[in-house]
């Protein structure tokens, strides 16, 4: 059996009128399998577990949770990358960035317009959220923790570049 099929077997996915909940188990699960499963436009809800970040966004969804969803990057990179138009995050937790101010390491990185990103932690990590060519998108009620490094070497909570209302 391939890989995905195993996940999906062992996730129990549950398909109710167009949305989707995805449980983990105690180790983390992977989160760009669970993207990839997921139609375009779905909502997404992660139950509470551990969800294995670095991944990429390219369908428009909403990823949703209560603050037990954990998104992890594990310190390395990247947690959750938007390339399309119309992605919505509510409700999870996002930890563990990289720490790379060369490569830009963040929570989420947006580079898209129309992104809404509402109540969320964002905990040790450089960037919390990075707005690039994301016009119209919207972060509100988010609580973002930095990385504990030199003040110097910190991302900005929220950056935006060439993104206005």
């Amino acid at each position: 059996m391939t890989r995905r099929l195993l996940l999906a077997i062992a996730l129990g996915i549950l398909l109710t009128a167009g949305a989707q909940a995805l449980a983990a188990d105690q180790s983390p699960t992977d989160l760009q399998a669970i993207i990839d499963q997921a139609d375009a436009g779905s909502t997404v809800t992660l139950l509470p577990g551990t969800y294995t970040g670095g991944a990429t966004i390219d369908k428009p969804l909403v990823l949703t949770g209560n603050l037990d969803s954990v998104i992890d990057g594990g310190g390395e990179g990247t947690l959750l990358t938007v390339v399309v138009p119309n992605v919505t995050f509510n409700g999870l937790t996002l930890r563990a960035s990289g720490a790379s101010l060369d490569r830009e390491d963040a929570a989420i990185s947006v580079l898209a317009p129309r992104v809404s990103i509402t109540n969320n932690v964002f905990a040790d990590v450089l960037f919390g959220v990075f707005l690039r060519t994301a016009p119209n998108s919207v972060v509100s009620n988010n609580v973002i923790g930095a990385k504990d490094v030199f003040i110097a070497n910190r991302g900005d909570g929220i950056r935006l570049s060439e993104s206005e209302q």
